[in-house]
């Protein structure tokens, strides 16, 4: 049943961008914020599945802001039937402070990744919040 969900999402998604990229929105690649809870979702599965096919693309997303009390942060949410849920994690350039809020934040960022330990993790590198 999940990967008919995935499957269904991928080709919402794909819809989705196709008529987003003749909106004109020249400096996000992916609007996530006008596509839907379930779009998100799907996108940010992929994301986490092929994080390379979105390396130093540009995100638009509405989240919940939660932090591990420490410097890990993240964004998450539900696709539109609430069942599933997405996490994605987060980090500021350079003078962007994250804001103090539980409630629902609109970032813009780069996906990027970086390597620990021999370890690539992935994350977006928020310029704003709104």
């Amino acid at each position: 049943m999940k990967k008919l969900r995935v499957f269904l999402s991928t080709i919402m998604i794909v819809l989705t961008l196709g008529v987003l990229t003749g909106c004109g929105e020249g400096s996000v690649d992916y609007d996530l914020v006008a596509s839907g809870n379930t779009i998100t979702y799907s996108t940010v599965e992929n994301m986490k599945e092929s994080p390379r096919n979105f390396l130093n693309k540009t995100f638009k997303i509405r989240g919940k802001l939660k932090s591990n009390g420490g410097s890990y942060h993240y964004l998450f949410g539900y696709d539109s039937t609430n069942c599933c849920e997405w996490t994605l994690e987060v980090r500021t350039a350079d003078e962007v402070e994250y804001p103090e809020t539980t409630k629902n934040v609109v970032a813009t960022g780069i996906y990027k990744s970086a390597k620990t330990n021999g370890r690539t993790s992935y994350y977006l590198e928020i310029s704003e919040f709104e």
